[in-house]
């Protein structure tokens, strides 16, 4: 059974209410375009932490060190002073981008490199005087949007430029996102033998058959390693405390779901040591689905800090076995 049917997905939502053109016009599957590109020497960084976006800026535009509510972004003085392209990341939340009605210009999609981006050249139908070009771009990893807003009077010096940076877009992955990076322990991890999910976690690390994200992947098994925040508690107090805190891992950060309400049912629980700490092992299933199986090590310090150390492994009942048996084997090479 695939990982998918678990995990909801992001979605990118775009509204457009349109009376000049038919909606099924607007979104008909059109051939979509595959565009190479090269980083070169006129490119700059807009943003950079799990993903490095770098764009050629508009002729009169540079990069936005002073936009207020929005993550990154482009500014020009040469139009308009308060003109700017605005960039947002989207990591979980659906995205509603709500619009009164549109005159589309342009509608174009095409794949740059590994990313499908989409943009739109609007006009409002209750302004006259504007032009608006809309941005979306997403892989499994990573998506984000872009909006510029300008005076109709720029647009015949300014569309052309626009869409020339628009297609001049790059994503490329940060290599320096690792889980030595993400987490303060380590470990043999070629035991685990999934691939890394490349993204910014911290403070979690997880791998999955493929290395998609949990929303993405085509494969069962994912392997999550951590050291999230958690109230102190006594010993006594380990196993009901692991199963709180490794659900809301599994929702708040892996899902990226709080409205998730599958939840981890123990079935087995042992003591142990894990990273020279008391700890212990717990086996069970998924309450959604008792096929579903997964097994945690689970240790906290003796001192009261807030954090705890933890694996969490998710499989398919035929595999279990398997699995189980390298996250044991993984578990003894665990360091602080």
């Amino acid at each position: 059974m695939k990982m998918q049917k678990y995990y909801s997905t992001f979605i990118v939502l775009v509204f457009l209410t349109v009376t000049q053109f038919n909606q099924q016009e607007i979104y008909a599957s059109k051939k979509i375009k595959r565009v190479t590109t090269e980083i070169t020497d006129k490119h700059i960084v807009l943003y950079s932490t799990s993903n490095f976006i770098y764009i050629v800026p508009p002729e009169g535009f540079r990069a936005d060190t002073a936009q207020e509510k929005v993550l990154f972004g482009l500014m020009s003085e040469k139009y308009d002073a308060g003109m700017r392209f605005s960039f947002r990341i989207d990591y979980s939340d659906d995205i509603n981008v709500l619009r009164n009605g549109y005159n589309i210009l342009k509608n174009e999609s095409m794949k740059i490199n590994d990313f499908n981006l989409k943009y739109f050249k609007l006009k409002p139908l209750n302004d006259g005087s504007k032009i608006e070009w809309l941005v979306f771009a997403d892989n499994p990893f990573f998506s984000f949007y872009g909006i510029l807003s300008y005076d109709i009077k720029f647009d015949k010096t300014l569309s052309k430029n626009v869409e020339k940076a628009i297609r001049s877009i790059i994503v490329t992955r940060n290599t320096f996102v690792t889980p030595e990076n993400n987490i303060s322990i380590t470990g043999d991890f070629s035991l685990l033998d999934l691939k890394f999910v490349q993204r910014v976690s911290v403070p979690l690390a997880y791998w999955t058959e493929d290395g998609l994200p949990a929303n993405a992947t085509k494969g069962s098994k994912v392997v999550i390693l951590g050291t999230p925040p958690s109230q102190y508690i006594s010993k006594m107090d380990i196993a009901d405390n692991a199963i709180r805190s490794l659900n809301n891992v599994l929702r708040n950060s892996v899902l990226n779901d709080t409205n998730h309400s599958d939840n981890l049912i123990a079935k087995r629980v042992q003591p142990t040591e894990f990273v020279a700490l008391p700890g212990v092992i717990i086996e069970g299933v998924l309450e959604s689905d008792a096929n579903k199986h997964f097994i945690a090590v689970y240790s906290v310090p003796d001192s009261k800090v807030s954090q705890f150390y933890a694996i969490l492994a998710i499989c398919d009942e035929d595999e279990k076995e398997e699995l189980f048996e390298r996250i044991m084997k993984f578990k003894e090479t665990v360091s602080l």
